[in-house]
């Protein structure tokens, strides 16, 4: 009982919050018209002077604490709250988790396992069985799949070309392409901000594969493209390797008198 009145309270901390955020992005983002168009008449190509000082980030932070808290709520519509890993990187970017969802096979075998790698509420567990079933069709999959660049296509096995789902990875790296692509529509559709997305086995590809989405597309890079996609890839250029550590790492690689190593060094 005290475990429930805890998780209660919490929701309705969690509630207000959030009313509170989209009450005050409405207001800051959803003004009239002719309000918009003088504030970007007034800013269009206007220099900042030194004496101003830094830039204020507020109406960037507000925007991007309201785009964050809506990708995660049509997760949780879309998945069931406990079926996947939000990691917040940055101001703009951010990494999902959804291992889980992606290598379930059939919407039959949704109500999940004992591991708990399907546990929601019944409420959840509908709009994600829903979800789930249509994730399930080609069509669905096949339409995300034209709206994805596939990385390096040249340099995979003729089953990753041929949108093979005979496998467990290319399965689940689809089902992976088509919740980008509903996540990205439905910030477009709420918000009107574009997003671009790098879908791939684990961060740190995935993270690589965003830039050839840019800027608002998707991208996707499949197991058998990633040696490629590593040996293009300066050190720097990988997340947190672009400063001291990366230039430590890079001194440590075979041929480091090579200004600009690459991750296939």
């Amino acid at each position: 009982l005290g475990e429930h009145q805890q998780s209660s309270s919490s929701n309705t901390d969690d509630s207000e919050g959030v009313r509170a955020e989209r009450s005050a992005y409405d207001e800051e983002f959803n003004l009239p018209r002719d309000v918009r168009e003088e504030m970007y008449r007034v800013e269009k190509n206007r220099m900042r002077c030194p004496s101003e000082g830094k830039a204020c980030l507020d109406r960037y932070r507000l925007a991007s604490a309201r785009i964050f808290s809506l990708i995660d709520e049509t997760l949780a519509e879309k998945l069931g709250r406990k079926n996947y890993i939000l990691e917040r990187a940055s101001i703009d970017e951010l990494f999902i988790d959804v291992t889980k969802f992606c290598y379930q096979k059939m919407a039959a075998n949704f109500e999940g396992d004992k591991n708990g790698a399907i546990n929601t509420d019944e409420s959840e567990m509908d709009a994600a069985s829903k979800f789930r079933s249509q994730c399930d069709t080609n069509d669905a999959v096949f339409q995300s799949m034209k709206e994805t660049v596939i990385c390096h296509e040249a340099h995979l096995d003729p089953r990753e070309k041929m949108n093979d789902t005979t496998t467990s990875t290319g399965r689940a790296l689809r089902v992976g392409c088509h919740i980008a692509r509903t996540v990205r529509r439905a910030v477009l559709d709420e918000l009107g901000f574009t997003l671009s997305a790098g879908i791939s086995t684990n961060k740190l590809v995935s993270k690589l594969a965003a830039s050839y989405g840019k800027p608002n597309g998707q991208a996707i890079v499949f197991p058998g493209a990633m040696s490629k996609l590593m040996e293009e890839t300066q050190v720097k250029k990988a997340r947190m390797l672009g400063g001291k550590l990366g230039k430590r790492v890079s001194s440590l690689l075979p041929g480091s008198e090579n200004e600009n190593p690459t991750m296939g060094s």
